[in-house]
C-alpha cells in the first residue's frame, strides 16, 4: 500500500474531516471498502455526513477542497445522506463506521 501505512491515511483523512466539520450537528461515517478493509491501490475513500437537517452545502464544499488539498494520496468522496439514495443511507448507518457522531 505504498510508503504511508493504511491507518496513517485514515487517520489523515479523519483529522481534515472532524477538523472542517467541526461542532456541525452531523454524524461522519467512513463506510465502503476502505471501512471493510477490503481497499485496493485505485480505491477512493468513502466518507458520509449525515444531519436531520441536512448539511449546508458551503460546509460541505469546504470539506471536499479540504481533502482535495490535503496530503491524503487517494481520492476522498464525500457524501451527503440526506441526498443520498435511501438504499445506500440505510447500508451506511447500518455498516459503516462512526467517526463522529
Amino acid at each position: 500500500m505504498g510508503s504511508i501505512a493504511r491507518q496513517q491515511i485514515l487517520d489523515m483523512v479523519r483529522q481534515v474531516v472532524l477538523t472542517e466539520i467541526g461542532d456541525e450537528p452531523v454524524k461522519v461515517y467512513l463506510f465502503g471498502s476502505w471501512a471493510r478493509g477490503e481497499e485496493h491501490i485505485s480505491s477512493d475513500i468513502d466518507i458520509a455526513v449525515d444531519s436531520i437537517d441536512g448539511v449546508h452545502l458551503e460546509n460541505l464544499a469546504r470539506l471536499r477542497e479540504a481533502l482535495e488539498e490535503s496530503a491524503v494520496p487517494y481520492r476522498v468522496d464525500v457524501v451527503d445522506l440526506a441526498e443520498a439514495a435511501k438504499i445506500l443511507a440505510a447500508k451506511v448507518r447500518k455498516e459503516g463506521i462512526v467517526w463522529k457522531g
